[in-house]
C-alpha cells in the first residue's frame, strides 16, 4: 500500500476540488494523487504552482483499466463532494477493491460510509475537517473494510435485471 490518497473524478467546484486542495496545504503525511479532468484543471495547476505544493500529483484522465491499479494501492479514496449524490461509482469501485473512502458528510456519500469501518466522514465545506479525516485514516479497521455489499454485486444485479425484463415481457403480452 502506497502513502497516497486518491481523488478520482471531475475537477469541478461541485466535486469539492477547491476545498480538497486547500486542505492539502496542511497535509504532508500523504501525497494526493488526482486522476481526472474538468473545468477547474487550470485552477488546480495554478494552485499547486502558486502555493509551492509538492505532494499533489495530477495524472489527468485515466481509463478504468488504468485507474483501478492506482486505486488498489491507495491508502484511501477521497470524495469531497459538495453535492447530494446518488451512488457514486467511485465508492463502489473503492470498496470492491478493499480501499476505504474518506467522504463528505452529505447525501448518500454519508450513508454508505460506515465511520471507522469502511471509511471516514468529514464536514463537506470545512477544509480543516478534511485534514482531520486524513490524519485519522490509520484508525480505519483495514481488515473490516467491506467489499461492495452483495446487493450491488454482478450476480445480484444480473438477477434483478432479468426479473425486470421478465416482468416487461409479461406485461407486453
Amino acid at each position: 500500500m502506497a502513502d497516497y490518497i486518491l481523488f478520482a473524478g471531475r475537477l469541478d467546484k461541485t466535486k469539492g476540488i477547491h476545498i480538497l486542495f486547500e486542505a492539502w496545504e496542511s497535509i504532508d503525511r500523504y501525497d494526493l494523487i488526482v486522476c481526472g479532468i474538468g473545468p477547474e484543471e487550470e485552477w488546480c495547476r495554478n494552485f499547486i504552482e502558486n502555493k509551492g505544493i509538492t505532494n499533489i500529483r495530477m495524472l489527468g484522465r485515466k481509463e478504468k483499466g488504468e485507474l483501478i491499479p492506482i486505486m488498489k494501492k491507495a491508502k484511501a479514496v477521497i470524495l469531497p463532494t459538495q453535492l447530494y449524490e446518488g451512488f457514486p461509482m467511485t465508492i463502489a469501485e473503492s470498496l470492491s477493491n478493499g480501499v476505504p473512502v474518506l467522504g463528505s458528510n452529505i447525501g448518500n456519500v454519508d450513508t454508505i460510509i460506515q465511520e471507522g469501518i469502511n471509511g471516514l466522514h468529514f464536514q463537506y465545506n470545512f477544509a480543516a475537517d478534511i485534514v482531520r479525516a486524513v490524519e485519522e485514516v490509520d484508525k480505519i479497521e483495514w481488515e473490516k473494510v467491506m467489499s461492495v455489499p452483495r446487493e450491488y454485486g454482478p450476480e445480484e444485479n444480473y438477477s434483478i435485471l432479468m426479473d425486470i425484463y421478465k416482468k416487461c415481457i409479461e406485461e407486453c403480452k
